[in-house]
């Protein structure tokens, strides 16, 4: 839909109401809280429709604060665990602590594709185009982390985070954006489950009459439930509605579109030279050669200073 769509309640009850855009609309309910989004009368996306919301409220760490009169309750519960030892008001890692003032505050919901068999994005992770199920491996991790020696087929976390998942069919593409920075963890089932009780359903029904969904849940460690719905109806406009939300990419400079020579560990400032003139020796072009922390002072540089340098040759 394009910024120009207007907004408007078309239908009001005590159970919710549907709102209306475009060609399109989403029905809202309230007990419990569910919302299915229709791209003209199809729906493709449905929010919390395994009944997955979570919102932990805020708690008072208990060092210090006095008890409450007996036969009266406390205003904020604080956790059963008081001595903290599966941090839940800190973490420790490598010397380093991260505090959380106010306990843990996790956030989550589930969110479903419907019709749909595969989803992708949420780079950067070794994996494989399509994402796989996690119903039995860990989650995929959004956190962005400098691993070393990575594992490829694997739903770690690695250099950069992008919360934003895609479902493509041959009829309908659509996407959401899970506007949250936190460390975040993403499920991913098939649905319809296709055990041996439903099998045996099927067969003497006829069939299924569930369509099939990839159903995913997400679930981050602080912030709020801010959560974007791009519907298409075609991949080109799903990426243009997610440019209108964050910004469009700028071209690239010239230089930039040629070969980048980038290696980690030079040695020294010969070892550099030597592979530079290898390069017009054996005729290979080369527009950039970037150097890594090696060319600091005992891999130690300065604040303000970029990690990596880039020289264009």
């Amino acid at each position: 839909m394009g910024s120009h769509c207007r907004f408007e309640v078309v239908d009001r009850s005590e159970e919710g109401f549907t709102l209306k855009f475009g060609s399109s609309h989403a029905v809202v309910k309230a007990k419990p809280l569910k919302i299915d989004v229709f791209s003209g009368d199809t729906l493709v996306v449905s929010a919390n429709a395994r009944g997955l919301l979570k919102f932990e409220h805020y708690r008072n760490k208990p060092e210090g604060e006095p008890e409450a009169p007996e036969g009266e309750e406390e205003a904020n519960p604080v956790l059963e665990d008081e001595e903290d030892t599966n941090g839940l008001w800190e973490e420790t890692f490598k010397g380093h602590t991260d505090s959380k003032p106010h306990g843990p505050a996790s956030v989550g919901m589930d969110i479903s594709f419907v019709n749909s068999k595969h989803v992708y994005g949420i780079p950067e992770h070794a994996d494989s185009f399509s994402l796989k199920e996690t119903t039995s491996t860990e989650p995929y991790r959004l956190y962005n982390l400098d691993v070393f020696e990575y594992e490829v087929d694997n739903p770690m976390a690695l250099y950069g985070s992008v919360p934003v998942m895609i479902s493509h069919t041959p009829k309908h593409t659509s996407a959401i954006f899970w506007h949250n920075a936190a460390e975040t963890w993403v499920d991913i089932k098939k649905l319809p489950d296709r055990n041996v009780v439903s099998s045996i359903t099927g067969f003497f029904s006829g069939g299924d009459s569930d369509p099939p969904q990839m159903s995913t849940h997400w679930s981050s460690e602080s912030g709020i439930i801010d959560l974007f719905v791009m519907l298409g109806p075609r991949p080109l406009d799903v990426f243009r509605q997610y440019g209108m939300l964050t910004g469009n990419t700028n071209l690239p400079p010239l230089f930039s579109l040629g070969y980048h020579q980038c290696r980690w560990n030079y040695n020294d400032e010969e070892d550099v030279r030597q592979v530079n003139e290898n390069f017009d020796h054996h005729d290979l072009p080369m527009d950039v050669m970037w150097l890594d922390i090696e060319h600091t002072d005992g891999k130690r540089y300065d604040l303000g200073k970029r990690a990596d340098k880039c020289v264009q040759v």
